[in-house]
């Protein structure tokens, strides 16, 4: 682990272990900035911000300082100890709880891979290939177990490196009952079957929520484009 240091990020000192290349950047506001101001949008203090494949806790960190409850979920137990000491570094224990899993479509187990040959970085994802054994449950076991009452559920986001349609099958009754402002980050280069998977987003999901002015075929030119930007905000109908 490397030594502790700290960034002065919008008015607030944030202390850190690790990649200090990393929070140089986001120092300097060149680490999803969009991202930041949604949070700084959107989060209510006493309400939950949901954290799904919250890496080595960055965005945790920050809606936890705006004054919310936070759950970070990350499955990769190479950024385990650097997440954790990120939290507590920064006083932030009482309001972040982070669970070391992987949220998909089931409870059980999957195969967690990086192809950038290195656990520990952002691009860990489930795969079928053989990999490391890590344990799968959905975001409503998450809502049930830790007793959220969904209602103080003011932002959920969600970057999960390819698993984002099996956590929308798996969490499919509880968006359509409950419908949580959602920030989403597709990756389709990741989809196993890409056809299905992308109309099968577009379907459940745009019932419940409004797609920034998206129809589906703006929708998949949009996946389909490996430049473009694969990220929505989704507002509930």
């Amino acid at each position: 682990m490397n030594q502790i240091c700290k960034i002065n990020f919008r008015g607030r000192t944030i202390k850190y272990c690790g990649n200090n290349q990393f929070w140089e950047r986001v120092a300097a506001e060149m680490w999803e900035s969009d991202t930041f101001n949604l949070l700084e949008k959107q989060i209510i203090a006493g309400k939950i911000f949901i954290d799904c494949g919250a890496w080595n806790g960055v965005l945790s960190i920050y809606a936890a300082m705006l004054g919310a409850r936070v759950y970070a979920i990350e499955p990769d137990a190479a950024i385990w100890n650097e997440l954790e000491c990120n939290i507590h570094e920064n006083g932030l224990q009482d309001l972040i709880t982070w669970k070391s899993y992987a949220l998909s479509d089931k409870k059980g187990t999957a195969q967690l891979v990086n192809d950038y040959g290195n656990f520990g970085n952002s691009g860990s994802k489930l795969s079928t290939s053989t990999g490391k054994t890590v344990t799968t449950n959905t975001l409503s076991f998450l809502i049930e177990d830790e007793k959220i009452n969904a209602a103080d559920i003011c932002l959920i986001k969600i970057d999960v490196e390819g698993s984002e349609i099996a956590l929308i099958r798996g969490a499919k009754y509880f968006l359509q009952t409950y419908r949580p402002l959602i920030n989403i980050s597709f990756h389709p280069a990741y989809f196993e079957n890409f056809d299905e998977d992308i109309l099968y987003a577009y379907n459940t999901l745009s019932e419940i929520y409004v797609f920034e002015g998206s129809n589906f075929e703006d929708f998949v030119q949009r996946m389909m484009n490996p430049l473009a930007d694969h990220n929505f905000t989704l507002i509930p109908k």
